[in-house]
Parts: structure tokens; sequence; C-alpha cells
């Protein structure tokens, strides 16, 4: 296990899951059908919400003042659903998971993501009885701005920060980590790619691929 760690929280979209081009899909679909424009800029922007700040970002920039959270939601999801099935793991992920799970290594799962899409592509791609927790913002309440969901994770894992390794793509996120005594891997990302260098400056270790660990380095 990296680190040394005696518990494991895995970021979902992104690090365990080639999915970051699906929620640029959704994102798009979304903006365009209300009348919006969806710019690299929003596509920043959108990439450091929980899908519930999401929402707050879609209505300030279309015309939803009239509907509910609860509909648009609704809507995301429902655009979400149509592309998850065609969403795979990283390359080496589930050999990794395995690898732990054989070890005895307790994981959490910790995403922004919300959990009924959470749940179902991690049951889909047989993964999901592998984690103690699957963790969303939505139901910690508090973005991943904010250390909350990966205290809660170590929590359930019965482990401290400095002995749980977080593995994470985005910069923001691996900051927030980095900063609340977690051991970070930096996981590669095509969506991050400009946040690259920041994010091996700041992680304890960095992988192009799980292939590259092994339970026992």
């Amino acid at each position: 296990m990296v680190g040394g760690c005696r518990g494991a929280v895995f970021d979902l979209d992104g690090t365990l899951l080639d999915s970051m081009p699906v929620w640029q899909a959704v994102d798009r679909a979304f903006l365009e059908e209300n009348g919006a424009e969806y710019t690299p800029e929003v596509s920043a922007a959108l990439r450091k919400l929980s899908i519930t700040e999401a929402v707050d970002f879609f209505r300030a920039h279309t015309d939803l003042s009239k509907s509910s959270d609860e509909e648009i939601l609704n809507r995301i999801s429902e655009l979400a659903k149509r592309l998850y099935p065609s969403i795979r793991m990283k390359p080496y992920a589930g050999e990794y998971l395995t690898a732990l799970r054989r070890g005895g290594v307790p994981m959490c799962a910790a995403t922004a993501n919300n959990t009924d899409i959470s749940h179902s592509v991690l049951k889909r791609l047989g993964i999901f009885d592998f984690f103690k927790a699957v963790l969303t913002c939505e139901e910690v309440g508090k973005p991943k701005t904010k250390p909350d969901i990966y205290l809660r994770a170590a929590e359930i894992l019965g482990t401290e920060p400095r002995e749980t390794a977080v593995f994470e793509d985005a910069l923001h996120c691996i900051e927030t980590a980095k900063n609340s005594g977690f051991y970070v891997v930096g996981v590669f990302d095509e969506m991050a790619e400009d946040e690259w260098t920041d994010i091996c400056n700041i992680s304890d270790t960095h992988i192009m691929t799980f292939g590259q660990l092994t339970i026992d380095n």
C-alpha cells in the first residue's frame, strides 16, 4: 500500500473512472438546451463543483430562475444516465482495487457526483462492494474544497489522516486532502492535464496509471 497507509479513499470521476468526457458532454448538453454557451472557462469552473453546487451555477448562467433544485438535478441525472453505461474504469484500476481488497486494506469512495449515479456505475462495474462506504458531497453537505468528506471517510475506515491514502485527479481536491494531513496520490487525467505539474509538486506521489502501483510498494 502506498506510503505504508492502512486505508484508502478513492475519488471516482477522473480517478477510478474514465468519465470526465461524459460529464463534459452532460454539462454542454444541459447548458445548450437552456440557451447558454459551453466554453473552456465554463468547463474549468464546473470541474471544481459538486453536483449540488453545479445547480446554482446552471441557474446563474441560464434562464432557470423558476426551476427547482430537484427539477434541475433530475434533468442532469437524466442526461448523465444516458451516457454513463459507456463509462469504464481507468487502466489497471480494477486490478489495483482487487489487490487492496485481497490484502485486507479497507477502502471508501468519495465523490462530488450524486448518490444514485455513483451507486449505479459502481454496481455495473462490479466494484460497489469493494468499499466500506460511498460518500458524496451531497450527503456530507460540503464540497471537496473542504476536508469533511475525507475526514468522514477516514473515520469510517478507522484510520488517521496520516495513514490514509487519498487518490484524486483534481488539483483543488489534492490541495484539500494534503492540507488536512492525508497521504495524497495524484492520478493523471487528460481533463486536468493543465494542472498536472502542480499536482505532481503537491502530491506525496503521483501516477499516470494504476499499473504503476502494487499493494506492497
